[in-house]
């Protein structure tokens, strides 16, 4: 088994005429990119056998119906990640929210790991330590989703040439020091 990874965010068929991230990132948190075609999904899922990620937020568009597709990558997306979360980009006042909650939950996933809001599920992903933040309807953290705390530079984030090199859809990500930053 390959050593865990830094956290990871990636967007899931999000449309491309939208900024990714819609959101300035955690320090550490590596950027996956949006995932629209099926070689960007396969080299995605190849560098997550190689470097698989403490924590990854998967980032589905709430305004589009659940799909089998969505759905399947999510679950592949599951298998190599220390802890998966989801969040619906667009669910505030509009979207199809209940339908990705009722679909996600068909499929297994518990309800406090879907996010509405960018901030928490930011917040969730940044975290130094996953156990220490509950889910957006959980009371306590769920003792089998937690990672032990890991330390040492080998458990940081990390640098991958698969993703460094692919094409980048939309305007570059903004960061705080730019002054360009949401937040």
């Amino acid at each position: 088994a390959a050593a865990q990874g830094g956290p990871l965010i990636v967007g899931v068929e999000l449309p491309g005429d939208e900024p990714w991230p819609a959101q300035a990132l955690p320090d550490g948190v590596a950027d996956g990119g949006n995932i629209d075609t099926r070689a960007q999904r396969n080299a995605l899922l190849e560098n997550l056998r190689v470097h698989p990620p403490s924590r990854l937020l998967a980032v589905c568009d709430a305004r589009q119906t659940p799909d089998r597709g969505a759905l399947a990558l999510l679950a592949e997306l599951a298998a190599p990640a220390g802890e998966l979360r989801i969040l619906l980009h667009g669910a505030k006042g509009q979207g199809r929210a209940a339908a990705w909650r009722a679909r996600l939950a068909a499929a297994g996933r518990p309800a406090g790991s879907v996010y509405e809001d960018w901030l928490a599920a930011l917040a969730w992903l940044g975290r130094d330590d996953p156990g220490q933040i509950s889910g957006p309807e959980q009371k306590a953290p769920n003792p089998e989703n937690m990672e032990p705390k890991r330390a040492g530079p080998e458990h940081g984030g990390h640098a991958c040439p698969a993703r460094a090199s692919r094409e980048r859809t939309g305007p570059e990500p903004r960061t705080p020091e730019d002054g360009n930053g949401r937040g």
